[in-house]
């Protein structure tokens, strides 16, 4: 966002991380704003207008967060190494860390990869003997095609294993297709057991599952070494929710009745019918 002010995916990404009081009703509404104004939303966010579309709580912290990158974002010009240990520090970036995180030291290891990446970026905006400093638009353009590069985004068919996100795999379609990791905590994801919003990670999932043209394996580990710590991972309730007559499962499990699996399916219906009607009240 201090690069490009105008990428609404990353302004998404970041506005209400950590928590700001900035809802979805709202976030909805400066969309629509911007949408019709062919803006983007960070730059609608300053519009003298927006008042009639928002008002109170909401455009206030909208405003007061927009208005602080923006501050950021002009300090970051002449001084990009400052503005980028400001940004981290004056967002406690570390506390949140440790709010979300499942464990101390789950928070611990995320923050050093935070540190490790503000590191690298020192490095390159300063400069070393045998390089020259860079800007932070080359930093964010370096870092972006080092991530492509990684995950092999190109346009060559080669007959070899492709290691992808779920977000990545929509539109594709493979023979065979691993989902590695299906277990609770990582699909779905903790933070999103914890706030009791799973509706996005079950999407996710789906895609995943219909990539397979032919075969599609799930694998969880017994035992897994997180962050230091031996945890051993339940089976992700998404596997449960499938036909487990389709399912072979390499190790004997209880079977699933029919009344188990009628309700699993009265559950995901309730959950779905309630989400439509949240939908519908945010839209009215």
């Amino acid at each position: 966002m201090l690069t490009n002010p105008d990428d609404d995916s990353a302004f998404l990404r970041i506005v209400n991380t950590p928590r700001r009081e900035i809802g979805a009703a709202t976030l909805a509404k400066l969309g629509t704003w911007a949408t019709q104004r062919d803006k983007s939303m960070f730059t609608a966010s300053f519009d003298l207008g927006l008042g009639q579309t928002l008002s109170g709580r909401g455009l206030e912290s909208l405003q007061q967060f927009t208005h602080w990158l923006d501050g950021v974002a002009r300090q970051a010009e002449r001084e990009p190494v400052a503005a980028v240990r400001e940004l981290i520090h004056s967002i406690d970036y570390e506390s949140w860390l440790y709010e979300s995180s499942t464990s101390p030291k789950a928070a611990e290891m995320r923050m050093k990869n935070v540190n490790q990446l503000f590191s690298w970026m020192t490095e390159m905006l300063t400069g070393s003997d045998l390089n020259e400093a860079m800007t932070l638009d080359q930093v964010v353009t370096r870092f972006t095609l080092r991530d492509m590069m990684e995950r092999g985004e190109n346009e060559e068919e080669l007959d070899q294993v492709q290691l992808m996100t779920l977000h990545a795999s929509k539109g594709l379609e493979f023979p065979y297709v691993f989902l590695v990791g299906m277990e609770e905590g990582l699909l779905p994801h903790q933070s999103s057991i914890d706030e009791n919003n799973i509706e996005e990670d079950r999407r996710l999932a789906y895609v995943g599952i219909t990539r397979a043209q032919k075969e599609l394996t799930f694998t969880l580990c017994r035992e897994r070494r997180q962050y230091g710590e031996l945890v051993k991972p339940e089976p992700s309730r998404f596997l449960l929710e499938l036909p487990q007559d389709d399912v072979q499962w390499e190790q004997v499990r209880k079977p699933v009745s029919a009344e188990e699996r009628m309700s699993r399916g009265q559950g995901h219906l309730a959950s779905l019918r309630a989400q439509l009607a949240k939908a519908r009240g945010e839209g009215d």
